[in-house]
């Protein structure tokens, strides 16, 4: 079923792959500010909770993503109250 493709081994891939960017974001905006996302990343868990789903559980998987959801939402946020484009020029 549909809890199986989200337990397999490269969508968990995938997920790490994708908080491997979020990390980089955070560290490519680092280099001017001091940045601390609500929930902490470190290797494939947000906030202690993990994004893949090797023993699928679906309560703390559903977590790891709300709290990615918001980290990224942190994110943009950030972004959006900086001016980006007169730093480019």
């Amino acid at each position: 079923g549909l809890s199986n493709f989200f337990a397999s081994s490269q969508f968990g891939s995938a997920m790490h792959a994708f908080l491997c960017y979020i990390q980089e974001v955070v560290s490519f905006l680092r280099r001017s500010t001091s940045l601390q996302l609500p929930f902490k990343i470190e290797k494939d868990k947000v906030g202690g909770f993990s994004v893949k789903g090797s023993h699928f559980d679906q309560d703390r998987w559903t977590k790891a993503l709300k709290f990615m959801l918001l980290d990224l939402k942190y994110l943009i946020a950030v972004v959006e109250s900086r001016d980006f484009a007169s730093s480019r020029s």
